[in-house]
C-alpha cells in the first residue's frame, strides 16, 4: 500500500514537472495510398466492414496525412502498465457491449492476458454471432446495451495511448469500436458505466504510418517511434502527449494485414467526453 502511494506521488510529481510540447512524429513501413472520402468506397483494409472515411491530404517519407470527419465511437478507459493488458480489458468490455452470447468470453489462461492478435480473434468471432431467435435466445445473455441486441462489428479497433509520467506509472488507454454508419446518428447506449459514446471532433491533420504483420505491444511502440522520427525529420509539429494504434485484422488473416499508428497535429481536442 505504501509502495503504491509512493509510486502515485512520484508519477504526480513527474507529470507536474513535465513540460508540455508539440513533438514531431513519422511512420514505419509503407503508408497506405488509399483515400476514402465520406460516401466513397472504403479502403481495401476495411475488408467489407464499416470504417471511418477519410481524405488523404498528402504524404511524406514514411507517413500519410489524413483528414477525418467527426464521428462517434463506443469507448472505454483502462489504466495499466501494459498495452496488451489494457487492450485485453477494454476489448472485452466493448465485445460484451455489441455481442449476444451464452456465457462471458474469457481469456484462455487466467495467468496470461491475451495479446493484441488474440483480441482480434474475438473481433472476427463477433461477426459470426447472429441475433438468435426467441427459442434459441433462451438462457443467452444479450448485448450489454439498452436495446439488448447485437451491434454489428466495424473497423478499426483503436487504442488511444497516453503515456504515464514515468517508467513505473500507469498509462491511460482508451479502447474504441467505431460505431456503424447506420447507428452514427443515434448510437445505442451501453448499460455498463464503463462504456460511453465518444464524439470525436473532426481531425484535420492526422499523421499515419502503416505496417503489416501481427502487431504486439513492442511493434506498436517501435512503429510509433519511427513515425515520430520521420515527422521530426520532415519538420512536422505534432501532439506527442498521446498517440493512437488502429488494428483492422483477425489473427487468422495471413496476407495483406494492416496496422496503423497515428499522431495528430496540435490543433485542439479530438473528442468530447471522458476520452479527452
Amino acid at each position: 500500500m505504501a509502495r503504491g502511494r509512493m509510486r502515485a506521488a512520484a508519477c504526480a510529481a513527474a507529470a507536474a514537472a513535465r513540460v508540455p510540447g508539440g513533438a514531431i512524429g513519422a511512420a514505419p513501413g509503407a503508408s497506405s495510398s488509399s483515400s476514402a472520402a465520406a460516401g466513397a468506397a472504403a479502403p481495401w483494409f476495411c475488408h467489407g466492414l464499416d470504417c471511418p472515411r477519410f481524405q488523404t491530404e498528402g504524404s511524406g517519407e514514411g507517413f500519410e496525412i489524413r483528414k477525418y470527419p467527426a464521428s462517434k465511437w463506443a469507448s472505454t478507459e483502462v489504466k495499466g502498465l501494459s498495452l496488451d493488458k489494457g487492450m485485453s480489458t477494454g476489448f472485452m468490455r466493448l465485445f460484451h457491449y455489441i455481442s449476444v452470447r451464452s456465457t462471458p468470453l474469457r481469456p484462455p489462461s487466467p495467468h496470461a492476458p491475451p495479446s493484441l492478435p488474440r483480441m482480434f480473434f474475438y473481433f472476427r468471432l463477433s461477426l459470426r454471432l447472429g441475433v438468435p431467435s426467441a427459442a434459441a435466445d433462451h438462457g443467452r445473455r444479450q448485448g450489454e446495451n439498452e436495446a439488448e441486441a447485437k451491434i454489428p462489428m466495424a473497423a478499426p479497433v483503436t487504442v488511444r495511448i497516453k503515456p504515464g509520467a514515468g517508467p513505473a506509472c500507469e498509462q491511460d488507454f482508451v479502447v474504441s469500436f467505431f460505431v456503424p454508419f447506420a447507428d452514427q446518428a443515434s448510437p445505442t447506449p451501453a448499460t455498463s458505466p464503463d462504456i460511453y459514446i465518444e464524439e470525436r471532433e473532426q481531425m484535420d491533420t492526422v499523421y499515419v504510418a502503416s505496417y503489416g504483420g501481427w502487431s504486439r505491444e513492442d511493434d506498436v511502440i517501435s512503429n510509433a517511434k519511427k513515425l515520430a522520427d520521420a515527422l521530426q525529420k520532415a519538420g512536422k509539429a505534432f501532439d506527442d502527449s498521446e498517440f493512437f494504434y488502429a488494428g483492422y485484422d483477425s489473427p487468422f488473416r495471413i496476407l495483406r494485414r494492416h496496422n496503423e499508428v497515428w499522431f495528430r497535429a496540435p490543433s485542439g481536442p479530438a473528442a468530447t467526453g471522458r476520452g479527452t
